[in-house]
């Protein structure tokens, strides 16, 4: 199982990430934003699926709007299908990965909408941080950094690629 999944020696292979979920929605603080797809091995083979979500916050300072942070907290968690011994389908391993995105589009709406309305979603551009989380196969990789960059250039991109150090 280690080598479909691209552990190698305390190294990790790079995953892409094929992005097929993009939505917002508002919240008390701020905005939520949810991203979701496929999980691809460097051989562009799936091995499992990815979400993320980026809680961004509202008026946190007292700056005017135009000067406020843009930043959010960004949760991303990897769910790794078991291979082999009639595991099909099943989520066998899993690496949970914190850190701070950079964002494609506009700030969050103001003024808040209020919780629970659709917000006009804003995707990920890039993204550090570190392994915060793993089930066992993976639990040497906690504290490792990673980072996430965009296959293309293009604002409207779906596919990232996720290398872990």
């Amino acid at each position: 199982m280690a080598a479909s999944i691209g552990k190698r020696e305390n190294v990790m292979a790079p995953y892409m990430l094929q992005q097929t979920v993009l939505r917002g929605e508002s919240t008390v603080a701020g905005a939520d934003y949810y991203q979701a797809g496929n999980l691809l091995d460097q051989n562009n083979r799936p091995v499992g699926v990815f979400t993320m979500v980026t809680n961004t916050f509202s008026n946190v300072t007292n700056r005017p709007v135009s000067l406020n942070l843009d930043t959010g907290m960004l949760t991303l968690q990897l769910f790794f299908e078991a291979q082999g011994q009639g595991g099909s389908g099943r989520i066998q391993e899993t690496m949970v990965l914190k850190g701070a995105p950079i964002f494609v589009g506009p700030l969050p709406l103001t003024p808040d909408p209020g919780p629970g309305h659709f917000v006009p979603p804003r995707q990920v551009r890039r993204a550090n941080g570190s392994v915060s989380a793993a089930t066992p196969l993976f639990a040497s990789f906690i504290t490792h950094h990673w980072s996430l960059t965009p296959i293309s250039n293009s604002p409207t991109n779906t596919q990232f690629q996720l290398v872990i150090v």
